[in-house]
């Protein structure tokens, strides 16, 4: 399944402001801040088609869609296996047959090393802030 142009994920909650300020310091944002969405964007991916599409597929076979049409993740067995997605792609072979991006695997694994730090931070985060959770978006 070929996803859109851009995708990634964002940590909410529905009880507390999760921002910058409030996530652990360990998190690379991807950027400097955009403009206001609800919630802190902690991975954006733009033409990942590959990458975006397959966690797409897992959420879609695995996961409730929230309203907004974007995948609620509130358990750590859900954000390891969408880690181990990630990793597979971090194998040159993989990001080559099945990547489909503009970025080459040179340019895109230490985004990918970026991106599995901050899902296993915010992982580690949640489990003593009950109350946020991990959408994605594509």
């Amino acid at each position: 399944m070929r996803a859109r142009t851009n995708s990634g994920f964002i940590v909410k909650s529905d009880s507390q402001e999760v921002n910058r300020q409030t996530l652990p310091p360990e998190i690379i944002y991807p950027f400097e801040e955009r403009a206001p969405i609800e919630g802190e964007e902690i991975i954006y991916w733009r033409k990942n088609y590959g990458l975006s599409g397959a966690i797409l597929e897992y959420c879609q076979e695995n996961l409730p869609k929230a309203d907004n049409d974007h995948y609620i993740i509130m358990t750590k067995s859900i954000i390891l296996d969408i880690v181990d997605i990630i990793l597979s792609f971090m194998d040159e072979r993989v990001w080559t047959n099945m990547g489909d991006s503009m970025w080459t695997y040179t340019e895109v694994l230490p985004y990918l090393r970026q991106n599995i730090n901050n899902l296993l931070v915010v992982m580690k985060y949640m489990s003593s802030n009950t109350d946020v959770y991990i959408e994605f978006y594509c």
